[in-house]
């Protein structure tokens, strides 16, 4: 079972603040900025067994940079995993491929979606699940960010 969840607060990308010219013309036009999150889930909080991540592009000006910080943080996670990113993984997130592959005793799924926005999704299923994730490698938005996003 996946009774145990920890998720990251919807964190919007460094340089993703201000709508595109056509967008602020237009005022019935919603614009959202590009964001990254993550969730985990095991049957308890130290074996995790699947790991999500979600880039929604919505600001196409920051497209490279939200892969980027997509890479690392999934970088982030080989030491606790003892695992490294395959190539074909940082491939398929930097050209926006379908991916499934396993590496490592961990199935790597990516999954690119293009309607209307460009968001792709990475799934990482851990064959031998993990021990708790280190808390103190992820950031906390500052207060009010998360409510202003849920708006």
């Amino acid at each position: 079972g996946e009774d145990w969840e920890c998720a990251s607060d919807l964190a919007p990308l460094p340089g993703s603040v201000t709508p595109p010219a056509a967008a602020a013309e237009s005022a019935d036009a919603e614009w959202r900025p590009s964001t990254l999150f993550f969730v985990a889930r095991g049957p308890a909080e130290d074996r995790v067994g699947t790991i999500r991540f979600k880039l929604n592009l919505d600001d196409p000006s920051v497209d490279a940079e939200g892969r980027d910080a997509l890479l690392a943080a999934l970088a982030r996670l080989s030491g606790p995993l003892a695992w490294s990113i395959p190539k074909e993984v940082e491939s398929a997130i930097r050209r926006h491929r379908k991916l499934s592959i396993f590496d490592r005793g961990i199935a790597v799924e990516v999954h690119p979606e293009i309607d209307p926005v460009l968001r792709l999704n990475v799934v990482l299923l851990l064959e031998t699940p993990a021990a708790r994730l280190p808390t103190d490698r992820f950031e906390t938005l500052p207060p009010g960010v998360a409510e202003r996003l849920a708006q």
